[in-house]
């Protein structure tokens, strides 16, 4: 009887030693994911961070070349990956084609810089999309089945064409997935700037714009 009792006892502390051994294995394993799985974040943290400082540079460089070259200041957004062009460079109001030779000029100018720059091979590898936003204000434009949609989204595709009649090395642009490099975009007035005038009022003509925005390369997932 004293035997039986004493094997019972062994065996229940056996089980128990098993299960805490089991246990303790799998929370080991769940910190080894739960370490690997952050070390992996702040490998893409890091990697995008690093893209967007190399974004912010590459902005920098177009703006400056294109300073050098023309005489003129391109209005930019280096942390946003943004070159800005007003409406008065390219288009007339309520138009959607570029309005004389001069437009056309500082536009060919700046896709001539922005080629340059993205056969760099430090800088091909972290852009993965450029986009050609077109912006109105929020004055009501209907013209028929025309309106501040279309507008902008004929504004980008207008200005896109002349960028890649200029250039057509650009139809073929592609970002390291092998998509497409260049799209448009059309945003009606859905984002307007934060710019006042002398007045203190909401600049609308600022609103009138197009973007070129270049995006980065997200990091690659596991």
């Amino acid at each position: 009887m004293g035997k039986s009792r004493k094997n019972q006892v062994i065996e229940e502390d056996a089980f128990s030693v098993s299960i805490g051994d089991l246990m303790a294995g799998i929370l080991s394993v769940f910190i080894l994911v739960l370490c690997y799985y952050a070390m992996e974040y702040n490998k893409a943290t890091a990697q995008y961070t690093s893209g967007k400082a190399i974004r912010a540079e590459f902005i920098e460089t177009i703006a400056t070349d294109y300073k050098k070259a023309t005489g003129f200041e391109l209005e930019i957004k280096a942390d946003e990956g943004l070159v800005i062009l007003p409406e008065n460079l390219l288009f007339e109001r309520s138009s959607y084609e570029i309005k004389d030779e001069r437009g056309k000029k500082a536009l060919r100018q700046l896709t001539d810089i922005i080629w340059d720059k993205l056969k760099n091979p430090q800088y091909a590898a972290i852009i993965d999309t450029v986009f050609i936003e077109g912006h109105t204000d929020s004055a009501p434009y209907t013209n028929g089945v025309f309106d501040n949609w279309k507008l902008s989204a004929f504004r980008a595709i207008g200005t896109w064409d002349e960028m890649r009649a200029h250039n057509k090395e650009l139809n073929k642009a592609k970002n390291n997935r092998g998509e497409s490099l260049f799209s448009v975009s059309g945003y009606a007035d859905t984002r307007k700037t934060d710019k006042v005038d002398d007045k203190g009022v909401h600049d609308d003509g600022a609103d009138r714009r197009i973007n070129i925005r270049f995006t980065v390369t997200p990091p690659e997932k596991k």
